[in-house]
């Protein structure tokens, strides 16, 4: 009985470790079920946004256990430990008791990456997005500014706290005054491309991507609470942009036409690397798990490209989840990893966050046949990245449900 509770114990810690990195429901509660499974307990693993509820045993004999949580956020080498200690502990390595506190060493650790480092992700990863947006030098430099302001509010205003559920808002009036005041003050910058590139960083196209993974694979209250949330972030980037934009109107002026210098083809190579690697600093990754995830996000990129140029843009977008989630499932089964170290910095550069902002932007200045039409190419691409990642999961298979 003393071992039961004690593996009791661990699948608790390893499921609040697992949603607390960002771990999305299907993935969870499949992992979950199956590391209950070699320890001996039946489960029955209900995951969401916020809460996990598991029942351990079946009929009245069942002991279910809550677990409230606020919405991970996602930290790769937290969750690659997670992974390694999880596969040590069913692979008999190490006992559960041990384990549990070895989870709970996981959580207190402090990230390898600092506060500096962290922060400079956010300009980098803005001045990179204007290249691939096809922005200009200016363009460039406001975006850059602007990223670094919002990481810097990042690193003073957490999440969990009652100004933190704010900053979407905050970052996005930020970053809308920012792209404004620029485009007022120099004819070299575009304020549309200035404003979309430094709140790049803000939209939830990741969230909207993986709440359709959870509807499709039957994940319904996970992964409609998580819809319900991308939106209702879409809509405070989008109230904070228009505050921004109709205050400096009145008091400023109207941006100017932008004709800054376009950056060179090359420019666009390097932003794609930097953008890569940017994004893995803002997800944590682990050092060693740079060149793999390099690697899948450059692969899906261009697939997705190629995909768009010669077929459709839907299809491109099916292209380059297939690419991405084969080649994360392919490294999960050859190195013995959780696949999602690889395959979430590498969806960032395909989800379609900035359709969803031009959509509901649209919709807020009374475009109405825009706005929707934006939507519904939104959706279909969205759609479209999501049966690509189902259908690598299919061919690829990886090592394990994690």
């Amino acid at each position: 009985m003393a071992r039961q509770e004690q593996s009791i114990d661990f699948i608790l810690e390893l499921a609040a470790a697992l949603h607390r990195y960002g771990t999305p429901a299907h993935h969870l509660e499949s992992a979950l079920a199956s590391a209950a499974e070699q320890l001996g307990l039946h489960t029955h693993v209900f995951s969401t946004p916020t809460s996990i509820m598991i029942g351990f045993g079946e009929g009245s004999q069942q002991k279910t256990s809550l677990i409230r949580m606020d919405p991970g956020a996602h930290n790769l080498e937290k969750l690659r430990s997670v992974d390694e200690l999880a596969e040590s502990v069913l692979q008999g390595d190490i006992g559960v008791e041990e384990a549990v506190l070895s989870l709970r060493a996981i959580h207190e650790a402090p990230d390898r990456i600092g506060p500096i480092v962290a922060t400079l992700a956010f300009p980098f990863t803005t001045a990179a997005a204007t290249t691939i947006l096809g922005g200009s030098w200016a363009d460039m430099l406001v975006a850059a500014i602007s990223g670094f302001l919002i990481g810097v509010l990042a690193h003073f205003v957490p999440r969990t706290t009652a100004g933190g559920r704010l900053f979407e808002l905050i970052a996005a009036t930020l970053a809308g005054a920012t792209a404004h005041l620029a485009s007022t003050m120099s004819v070299g910058v575009t304020y549309e491309t200035a404003m979309l590139s430094s709140i790049i960083v803000l939209v939830p196209g990741l969230t909207l991507t993986i709440a359709m993974t959870e509807i499709a694979t039957r994940n319904l209250v996970s992964g409609t609470a998580r819809l319900t949330a991308a939106m209702v972030v879409f809509l405070e980037i989008i109230f904070g942009v228009a505050l921004s934009q109709e205050l400096l109107t009145r008091f400023v002026g109207t941006p100017q036409v932008g004709s800054g210098l376009a950056a060179p083809e090359w420019v666009g190579i390097l932003a794609l690397g930097t953008a890569c690697v940017s994004i893995a600093v803002m997800f944590r990754a682990h050092p060693k798990a740079l060149p793999i995830i390099v690697f899948t996000a450059v692969c899906g990129f261009l697939s997705a490209r190629f995909g768009t140029t010669h077929l459709a843009p839907e299809l491109g977008a099916c292209l380059g989840g297939f690419v991405a989630s084969a080649i994360a499932n392919a490294y999960a089964r050859l190195c013995n990893r959780s696949a999602l170290v690889a395959l979430v910095p590498g969806l960032i550069l395909l989800v379609p966050g900035s359709m969803g902002f031009r959509s509901l932007s649209s919709l807020w200045e009374q475009d109405v046949v825009a706005g929707i039409d934006t939507a519904f190419k939104m959706v279909i691409v969205a759609i479209s990245l999501v049966a690509g990642i189902l259908v690598a999961n299919a061919v690829v298979l990886p090592r394990r449900s994690l």
